[in-house]
């Protein structure tokens, strides 16, 4: 530990020349600045992804079941026994799922129809996502009604209010049509409810009744998928493998996760993207502190030739200078990782960095996690130990000279 309490003694001690004593409050100073940011940075995104996979899971159930060929299967086709093997599933939805065209008074749009029974809310939280209406698919009398996303419906500017413009659905007919005929299967339905998730569900989907999805594209009892809401407690991951093997290869299982898979990569993509320009400009910091101690090696000449004259080796020398590297790499770190935290708490308490009132929540979502802050005290210290080599070569070649002084 010789090293180290040396290097200590240098990290905190008066050197020789204010100048020495700015360019070390320099090199210090960039790198909290560079750690707080590398920190933040990452947490924005952290809050980013918690908040657009809490509203797309919205629509995701815990599993998800669909056939591995085609679009459409019979749920007859699977035994009825394989749901009482897993007392952990509580609720079972069928759905089915197709593109189609509405029309509201002229007004025209292609969207994504989703076609669901009577358990679909219990299954997944889309009444929690609803901003007008509620989610009613058949009214008392059995006639159809819809719930559609916000953004579709001001595409076709529909109105709640209005019972008497009906919604039209049209979806092509699977036989081809004679010259005189429509080649277009059309229904009509009201307008229930309006719901908010994320853009791409609020621009495209439509939530009808299975029995009027399954009318309008003439599939009698044929599905897209079988949703599972689970017990809060299931491991759904092993619940996934258990039932692809009861299911078989005529069936993809996938829970939550996999159905986000796509959109789970992208934002790990991003953040990761960032994180990289973050570091390049961290480096280019760094490299004051290459000067810096190099600087402290020129300023510690004597020094290093009484430490070698008391039997130091050169090794150990330079692991002087390179302990001193990581002290100011540490010091940065500790510094940037309070100022992050600072920011961290102060934001969430008073949302300093505000978003336009348009978007679906009004100040920039953050979430600390701790893993990220072992990846930038990892890579701080990666830093300040390759900023160090050059300092340990001079330490060490410079001793050599001074012993004969």
């Amino acid at each position: 530990m010789v090293p180290f309490n040396i290097a200590l003694r240098y990290t905190f001690s008066q050197k020789s020349t204010n100048a020495i004593q700015i360019i070390s409050g320099l090199c210090i100073g960039g790198m909290a600045i560079g750690t707080a940011a590398l920190i933040l940075i990452l947490s924005v995104f952290n809050g980013f992804e918690d908040l657009l996979s809490g509203l797309i899971g919205t629509l995701n159930a815990d599993i998800r079941i669909t056939a591995a060929k085609g679009k459409f299967f019979d749920p007859t086709t699977i035994d009825s026994t394989v749901w009482s093997q897993y007392p952990t599933i509580k609720v079972r939805t069928k759905v089915l799922e197709e593109s189609v065209m509405i029309d509201f008074d002229g007004s025209q749009s292609f969207a994504k129809m989703k076609a669901v029974d009577k358990h679909y809310p219990q299954v997944t939280g889309i009444e929690k996502a609803l901003v007008d209406g509620s989610f009613d698919l058949l009214d008392s009398l059995g006639h159809p009604q819809a719930v559609i996303g916000i953004g579709l419906g001001n595409k076709v500017s529909a109105r709640m209010d209005d019972e008497f413009t009906p919604l039209k659905v049209f979806a092509p007919k699977n036989e081809v049509p004679s010259s005189l005929e429509s080649p277009f299967v059309e229904l009509q339905s009201t307008i229930k409810g309006v719901f908010s998730i994320q853009q791409d569900p609020d621009n495209e989907l439509i939530i009808v009744d299975l029995g009027f999805g399954q009318e309008l594209l003439r599939l009698d009892n044929q599905i897209s998928a079988i949703e599972l809401k689970c017990d809060p407690n299931t491991d759904l991951s092993d619940l996934q493998q258990k039932l692809q093997s009861a299911l078989g290869d005529k069936f993809v299982v996938k829970d939550r996760i996999a159905q986000d898979e796509a959109f789970l990569k992208l934002m790990n993509m991003e953040k990761w993207v960032s994180y990289s320009v973050l570091l390049l400009a961290l480096i280019l910091i760094a490299f004051n502190l290459v000067g810096c101690l190099w600087i402290i090696v020129l300023d510690k000449k004597k020094d290093i030739a009484i430490l070698q004259s008391m039997g130091l080796t050169k090794s150990r020398v330079g692991h002087i200078f390179g302990w001193i590297g990581l002290l100011y790499a540490w010091l940065g770190f500790s510094i940037g990782w309070i100022l992050a935290v600072l920011a961290y708490f102060v934001h969430k308490r008073f949302k300093l960095v505000r978003i336009p009132d348009s978007f679906i929540v009004d100040s920039y979502p953050i979430q600390l996690r701790f893993s990220d802050t072992i990846i930038v005290f990892l890579t701080i210290s990666i830093i300040g130990i390759l900023c160090s080599l050059p300092a340990i070569w001079r330490a060490s070649n410079l001793s050599r000279y001074l012993r004969f002084d």
